[in-house]
């Protein structure tokens, strides 16, 4: 990863002194795979998030859609909707 950072480094110094950047080298495949493991890990934490909503909404649907009510009123008070 750090090879990475200082190519992109080198190449934004060129590009600021009016150089043409140097050729980036291709990336690193170890950080693809770690990035693809993030990227899997934070879709499966998402997935659960959205059953325990969904769960949440089918057990209590009158406070579910209180809060959604009371939550569009703030945004729509912090937006400037109305005044």
């Amino acid at each position: 990863m750090a090879s990475q950072h200082q190519t992109e480094l080198h190449a934004l110094r060129a590009e600021v002194s009016g150089r043409e950047a140097p050729i980036t080298a291709v990336p690193n495949v170890e950080d693809e795979t770690e990035l693809e493991r993030a990227l899997h890990e934070l879709r499966r934490h998402m997935t659960g998030v959205a059953k325990e909503a969904e769960e949440m909404v089918a057990e209590h649907p009158m406070a579910s859609l209180a809060a959604a009510f009371c939550l569009g009123m703030i945004a729509g008070r912090l937006s400037g909707g109305s005044k």
